[in-house]
């Protein structure tokens, strides 16, 4: 091989005018390059220095300790704020601007703080998690599993408040609008309409099968009567059946 670097690559100068050591070092610096391009390329080659790579983002992100403290996985958090784990994972890594939006849905899931600050980087104001909560006293200091626990547990009271409203509301709607219908002397008619909104509600969400398990629980059938029921329900979503509002006897009060 050496003499294959002799005839191709060194000119014939410098086996003329060249002395030995310069030639033997002309040589190693060729075979090291076609050897090793890559890893002998900054000891040989000054003119061609590698790029450096650039530094990898800190595994000490503050949306990853939150989220760790919170004892959540990436995908777990992804599902409560509506993202992919993927998302989450660039979020960490510095990969992704966090915008406000998702910076508000991590706030209302972690019950952690969020921040406008300046990034280090590029110095322009960014969205981020702040992994430090303010306490009652005014003290700050660092978000733990209590602090998502306690948020998580004030959210369910809150839904629960909220939902016993909107099925108020909802059953109050219902009543006036059979009410209103009534006095109008438009009750069947209305009751048909009411029955083909109903039926299209129960099939474009999917809650044929809670139907059916609180129509059983709350009507008084026999097991026959009652699957006949399902069957018609789950077989003819466009149809809710209302005639099965016929109880075999009054409902228990209490």
């Amino acid at each position: 091989m050496l003499w294959l670097f002799i005839g191709s690559d060194a000119p014939r100068g410098i086996m003329r005018n060249s002395c030995p050591c310069e030639h033997v070092t002309h040589l190693i610096r060729n075979a090291a390059l076609v050897l090793h391009p890559f890893r002998c390329r900054d000891q040989f080659d000054t003119h061609h220095s590698a790029t450096p790579m650039p530094r990898q983002p800190s595994v000490t992100s503050s949306l990853r300790r939150v989220r760790q403290a919170a004892g959540l996985t990436q995908q777990q958090l992804a599902d409560q704020i509506g993202l992919a784990r993927d998302t989450v994972e660039k979020l960490e890594n510095k990969r992704l601007k966090m915008s406000h939006d998702m910076a508000v849905r991590i706030r209302h899931q972690l019950g952690c703080e969020i921040v406008f600050r300046k990034d280090k980087g590029s110095q322009k104001k960014v969205w981020d998690v702040s992994d430090k909560k303010t306490r009652e006293d005014g003290t700050r200091s660092d978000y733990v599993q209590k602090d998502y626990t306690n948020h998580r547990a004030m959210l369910s009271a809150i839904m629960e408040e909220r939902d016993g409203l909107w099925e108020e509301g909802l059953a109050s709607a219902v009543t006036l609008v059979a009410q209103a219908a009534r006095k109008a002397k438009r009750l069947p008619a209305v009751a048909h309409a009411l029955e083909q909104s109903l039926a299209s509600t129960i099939e474009s969400f999917a809650l044929e099968n809670h139907v059916v398990g609180l129509f059983r629980a709350d009507y008084e059938l026999s097991d026959g009567e009652a699957k006949a029921a399902e069957k018609r329900l789950l077989a003819a979503p466009t149809s809710t059946g209302l005639e099965f509002s016929r109880r075999k006897s009054a409902p228990h009060s209490g």
